[in-house]
């Protein structure tokens, strides 16, 4: 089994999908891809419904989960916030705790022609 966390591949999905069919138990569906019994009993939890276990829509849920909806990259703002010429202009950024056990927010708001070492 890999050490750490690590996402399922599609690959992975697909065995997954074709174990319980042949009423495999969780410990045998997590052999095959490798991976912990929890991920396997958490990965077949989420995404089976009235139809079964549906690898497509598990991989495009599992490609979705954990983003931020309305999130601007930070490269992608505009140069004039590099600037700093603007006051209001803001950056929020998490900071997230080591295996997510604590989180904290940075917020920074910049006021034209301050500068935090008394320039």
């Amino acid at each position: 089994m890999p050490s750490g966390y690590h996402h399922l591949t599609f690959e992975q999905r697909c065995r997954i999908e074709a174990l319980p069919e042949r009423g495999a138990a969780l410990r045998t569906m997590a052999r095959a891809p490798g991976c912990h019994v929890s991920t396997i009993g958490r990965e077949v939890k989420r995404n089976t419904g009235r139809r079964g276990y549906r690898i497509k829509q598990a991989h495009r849920l599992a490609t979705g989960r954990g983003l931020i909806p309305n999130r601007v990259d930070i490269r992608e703002h505009p140069a004039v916030v590099d600037e700093k010429t603007r006051t209001g202009d803001r950056e929020v950024d998490p900071i997230i705790g080591s295996r997510h056990r604590g989180a904290v927010v940075s917020d920074v708001v910049c006021a034209a022609g301050a500068h935090a070492d008394g320039r």
